[in-house]
């Protein structure tokens, strides 16, 4: 009889565990949002009118001897020189926020054409990576760019890459 119920509460408490188990995943998930394991900061940089700046991220897939990357959310903004994110005519913040899966990337673009009014604009890039891990190997995975170039021609004006880790 007490081997029956052994087998009944190990059953119980193991269906505890699978029904709460995702929820609290969730739940870290969710709080985890507000915070960055990553900080990509990128010093002030500037655009004129027929110019656009992107911000451009790849989660890359796994090179030798690094760990296997998993999704990574990320998230771009272009800040102006007072440390506000820039926001479209309508108000909206120019942000945007993406889970990307190894392999997959990403771009946020600023238009020169909409923000600057024949001077030029200044501006600071800025990308927060969460991929739920310190891990360097891990949030080497995640690599960050931005490029300036000519709306008319397409061509690449400059491209700022991240100072190293620890800078």
């Amino acid at each position: 009889m007490s081997e029956r119920r052994s087998v009944r509460s190990k059953f119980a408490w193991l269906l505890v565990a699978l029904v709460t188990l995702p929820l609290t995943w969730s739940a870290g998930w969710a709080q985890s949002i507000g915070r960055a394991d990553k900080v990509v900061r990128y010093g002030m940089s500037g655009i004129v009118q027929g110019q656009t700046a992107r911000i451009a991220v790849v989660n890359s897939a796994m090179a030798a001897g690094q760990v296997q990357p998993g999704p990574c959310r990320v998230e771009l903004m272009f800040h102006d020189a007072q440390g506000n994110i820039f926001t479209s005519r309508d108000g909206v913040p120019l942000d945007t926020t993406v889970t990307l899966a190894p392999g997959q990337s990403t771009f946020l673009d600023l238009n020169g054409d909409l923000f600057s009014a024949g001077g030029r604009v200044g501006l600071i890039p800025c990308v927060k990576v969460l991929c739920g891990s310190n891990n360097p190997s891990v949030l080497g995975n995640v690599v960050t760019s931005v490029e300036v170039f000519d709306n008319s021609t397409g061509r690449t004006s400059y491209v700022l890459l991240p100072p190293p880790d620890g800078d």
